[in-house]
């Protein structure tokens, strides 16, 4: 989280000269749903009735995310692999390696991606990504905003559309 929210300051001094990647939500809904009508799709009954409930909610969270700010420059594939340090973690700072996939985007999106990583292994993880990063944002002078609600809007679409990236 230190070493992202470093990223992120010092990326803050490059101007932003490309808009934020703006996911198609409606097509990966519609294909998640698809996904799930499929017979052999596991658990098919759970996941349309879920599904079926997220509709009722869906347009505010797409709504919500589209509009979300601060933009900024993100790593895009932060997990501690992409972490480097010369001496132990607790005994000096870290700096991010693989920079393949730094974007613009907003910057609960890195917190969320290593979250989501550890979805399956929540006790892998040694504190709460969104909040950590928050709070390491906070210690660089970076805005975070009301980061809860737009944090919400994110997980529940990517739970969501999750059917849209499977192979039957």
């Amino acid at each position: 989280c230190e070493a992202a929210a470093r990223f992120h300051k010092l990326a803050a001094a490059t101007p932003i000269d490309l808009p934020a990647p703006d996911e198609d939500w409606e097509k990966l809904l519609a294909s998640a749903r698809d996904h799930v009508r499929e017979p052999s799709f596991p658990e098919r009954g759970r996941w349309s009735a879920a599904l079926k409930e997220f509709a009722k909610k869906s347009d505010k969270a797409v709504d919500r995310w589209r509009h979300r700010a601060p933009l900024g420059w993100i790593h895009g594939d932060l997990h501690p692999a992409n972490a480097m340090s010369r001496v132990a973690t607790d005994h000096g700072p870290a700096c991010l390696i693989d920079l393949a996939e730094v974007r613009v985007g907003h910057w609960l999106e890195d917190a969320i991606y290593l979250e989501r990583l550890h979805w399956p292994r929540p006790e892998r993880l040694a504190c709460k990504p969104l909040k950590c990063l928050a709070e390491a944002r906070k210690r660089e002078g970076l805005e975070t905003g009301d980061y809860a609600p737009l944090a919400a809007a994110r997980r529940a679409l990517l739970a969501a559309t999750a059917p849209a990236f499977t192979t039957q």
